[in-house]
């Protein structure tokens, strides 16, 4: 017998590969589907990432990368002269002003500064007196229409009521209740009858050229040739940290991608072994005309590849539409061909192997198997078996369909059960976020936080004196605690103590900064119950009284960067008293505050000697934390606020607040990881669908042979619907055991790192509820096709089927 040999061998495979893809269009739609959707999926994800790298870059090109703080139009106006600088902006924060339950932040900004800032205005900026530019989110809560040109009243003069004409909306979205208004130069002029302090924000001259490092060193010295304190230049957190994260965002996107060529990978290996099973009939008549082992190797392979070009021609347009679409501000061929040229080589290698063992198991076929009898069972796990008493009914004939080909029973349930655990893993993770702790954390224990914040007018100098001022008629009296405390939505109240005065640092390395602090005073109770929070030293109330002690919490590093000072337990810190005397504390201990009631604030001494600083003061109340129950939060907002309706000098800061704050921005957490698992949940549906299709088309003869022994259409229709559902309770088997394991290690992983406080595991009902619903909704429409066609095929045709 003579094999396929010669020249035209390839004219023969050629034609056989043709008649192939013919003959099969359903696996073909499968695995171009398959390929194309892979393909269009990790092309769409980076050009997106891509794009979105792109479109940072650009815009960071007109981007603030500094701010100076408090300096003067003298020196905005050398700023601007500077070669080295780019462009510079000007704004004031001129002042907040409270109104119910929101904050008005009245503003002043230059063309420059919104431009540099990134301020999305529509309309333009105020030129006149009576004109002003507001925020979308101000608008919308107090009901307003969102539109430029009407008018609006607004408490700018004196807290009294003026009407104002809308020039602007600013487009932002605010979920803290804190809104922006901008004023006009006009305004600005008239408010301030001294002196104005301004803000610059800066952004050097080709710096698209500079490492980070180095845009920061030629920052220095270009504001430090003016006479700039240091500690009056603040970089662009945005700025630099955007620049620092892209990288990241690059190698998570390309993590993403390999878990998604995984999963192509998986679903393509799976319809190509469940086609060549049920093509061995046909391996085995090419094998007794003549065909050797490498020849139906190179057949199956040359049948994947004209089907992996056709589908990924289709994939890279579409992937590339898509992710143009996604960010057309980031389209950059250069980029675009380089995320074309990567998707095509990994899904190559992907596809070529994926079809490997397929191909490699056609080779394998004996010529004998053109005789056997079905083309889709598998002799080895048939061999051996013992033959079963037990009755033969649709339910046995289910399991014994399920296992006989178990690699394939394997391969598809992994194909499932991965998509189920990645589900699992996401959403258990996402469930246990508690939003209130993140909250909480952030926030601190209280619900409300009431605290003096003196008007400044613009002036920031005489911040002391204006707080000093406010303590010596302080709002916070035990007649208005009292009223708090007494009221049945109150829980509990706590007052902190404290001032602030100038403190001087050893070496007086801050002697060239506005020295003023604020100080807390700590009871002995507070002491007592702090001292979890001392990094090194002592932490003793009678000798925090007796030797002057005082703790130090530099845990964040501030005093040491802006001021230049590194704290040491026995270093001497000298407090300026109101009597112009300057007191010796001695550093007792160091601590980190940051998740107290006292977080921001560096300097703490003992309650009994704030009097010895200022003794003019009798109240030293400075903030007062109010809880609450959380359904009591909107009752007790109101008592607060009417409490303190009529004081500006009031500050008050909502835990309801914070809430809000972190649902938003965990959504932007939730849609990515999500839609990675829609996106792999779909490989897995589609090597579902095909491995159901394939069982039910490839095995007629075999349904029609049952059938003329008396299984009746209702009997075999029973045994599919079995079968399928076996998938999927291995599925849910899969999901809910291993899922849940993955799920509860990722949720421990994570509430170590603490990255959104700490996690309490919950498991997600409703994430595997609608998957549930998902499976057995393809369950049901397989359940109505394979009903509709059994009906239409006779048994005679059932018989002659793939013959």
């Amino acid at each position: 017998m003579k094999s396929f040999s010669g020249n035209p061998l390839n004219r023969s495979i050629n034609l056989l590969v043709d008649r192939s893809l013919r003959n099969d269009k359903r696996k073909n739609i499968f695995v171009i589907l398959t390929i194309t959707f892979t393909v269009c999926l990790m092309t769409s994800l980076a050009l997106y990432s891509f794009g979105k790298s792109h479109e940072l870059k650009t815009w960071l090109q007109g981007r603030y990368q500094a701010a100076v703080i408090q300096t003067d139009m003298n020196t905005i106006l050398q700023l601007k002269s500077d070669n080295n600088i780019e462009s510079v902006g000007t704004e004031v924060d001129i002042y907040s002003l409270r109104v119910d339950d929101y904050t008005l932040n009245i503003k002043y900004r230059d063309e420059d500064d919104t431009y540099l800032r990134s301020v999305n205005l529509t309309g333009r900026l105020p030129e006149k007196e009576n004109e002003v530019a507001v925020s979308a989110a101000y608008l919308e809560h107090i009901g307003a229409v969102v539109e430029v040109g009407q008018k609006i009243s607004l408490p700018l003069e004196d807290g009294k009521e003026k009407t104002y004409t809308i020039c602007g909306v600013i487009n932002d979205d605010s979920s803290l209740r804190m809104y922006e208004i901008l004023v006009s130069e006009m305004y600005l002029n008239s408010y301030y009858l001294e002196q104005i302090p301004y803000t610059a924000v800066i952004r050097i001259a080709s710096s698209e050229h500079f490492k980070l490092a180095e845009v920061k060193e030629i920052i220095y010295s270009c504001l430090l040739e003016y006479g700039i304190l240091e500690k009056d230049i603040a970089f662009s957190s945005s700025y630099f940290n955007s620049i620092d994260n892209s990288s990241q965002d690059m190698a998570v996107t390309m993590s993403v991608g390999l878990l998604i060529v995984l999963a192509c990978g998986l679903v393509i290996y799976s319809i190509f072994y469940i086609s060549v099973v049920g093509k061995i009939k046909e391996y085995g008549r090419l094998r007794i005309i003549g065909m050797t082992k490498k020849q139906i190797q190179k057949l199956v392979k040359k049948e994947s590849g004209r089907l992996s070009r056709i589908a990924i021609t289709t994939g890279i347009f579409f992937g590339g539409l898509i992710g143009y679409l996604l960010v057309p501000k980031g389209w950059y061929w250069p980029n675009s061909l380089k995320c074309a040229v990567i998707t095509i080589f990994f899904t190559e290698i992907a596809v070529g192997l994926s079809v490997g063992k397929p191909a490699k198991m056609a080779a394998g076929v004996a010529p004998i198997e053109a005789i056997r009898v079905t083309a889709t069972i598998d002799m080895t796990n048939v061999k051996g078996r013992k033959r079963s008493s037990h009755k033969i009914s649709p339910f046995t004939l289910a399991g014994i369909n399920f296992y006989r080909n178990r690699k394939k029973a394997v391969l598809t349930l992994l194909s499932l059960g991965f998509t189920g655990v990645m589900l699992m893993s996401a959403a258990t993770y996402l469930n246990s976020v508690d939003e209130e702790n993140v909250a909480r954390k952030a926030f601190g224990d209280k619900e409300f936080s009431i605290a003096l914040s003196p008007n400044m007018m613009g002036n920031e100098n005489s911040y002391p004196n204006n707080f000093q001022t406010l303590q010596k008629n302080n709002p916070f009296s035990e007649e208005v605690l009292n009223k708090l405390s007494e009221n049945n939505k109150v829980t509990k109240i706590h007052a902190l103590k404290g001032t602030v005065a100038n403190v001087f640092l050893p070496n007086d390395s801050n002697i060239d900064t506005d020295p003023y602090y604020q100080i807390a005073g700590l009871s002995k109770e507070n002491v007592n119950s702090f001292q979890n929070h001392l990094l090194s030293g002592t932490m003793d109330y009678d000798t925090l009284v007796s030797e002057q002690g005082i703790l130090v919490d530099d845990s964040a590093g501030m005093l040491k960067q802006f001021d230049h000072y590194d704290v040491k337990v026995g270093d001497i810190i000298q407090i300026e008293t109101d009597k112009g005397e300057k007191l010796a504390f001695t550093v007792s201990g160091t601590l980190n505050m940051q998740e107290s009631g006292y977080s921001g604030i560096y300097f703490y001494i003992s309650e009994e000697l704030l009097s010895e600083i200022n003794g003019s003061i009798t109240n030293f109340n400075y903030e007062v934390s109010v809880r609450t129950e959380i359904a009591d939060l909107e009752a007790t907002e109101e008592l607060i606020i009417n409490l303190f309706k009529d004081n500006q000098d009031i500050k008050i800061e909502s835990f309801l607040d914070a809430i809000n704050f972190v649902e938003k921005h965990l959504g932007a957490y939730k849609k990515p990881l999500y839609g990675l698992v829609v996106f792999i949940g779909i490989f897995g549906v589609i090597n579902f669908i095909n491995n159901l299709m394939t069982n039910f088309i490839t095995r007629q003869r075999e349904y029609g042979v049952l059938k003329s022994i008396g299984l009746s259409r209702k009997q075999l229709l029973q045994m599919l619907w079995m079968e399928s559902l076996y998938y999927i309770l291995g599925t849910l088997l899969i999901t809910l055991s291993i899922g849940s394991v993955a799920g509860y290690a990722l949720c421990k992983q994570f509430d170590n790192i603490g990255l959104f406080g700490s996690l309490h595991y919950r498991f997600p009902i409703m994430q595997v509820t609608i998957f549930t619903i998902i499976l057995l909704g393809i369950w049901l429409v397989y359940s109505v096709v394979v009903s509709h066609f059994c009906k239409k095929i006779s048994l005679v045709a059932s018989i002659k089927s793939f013959e």
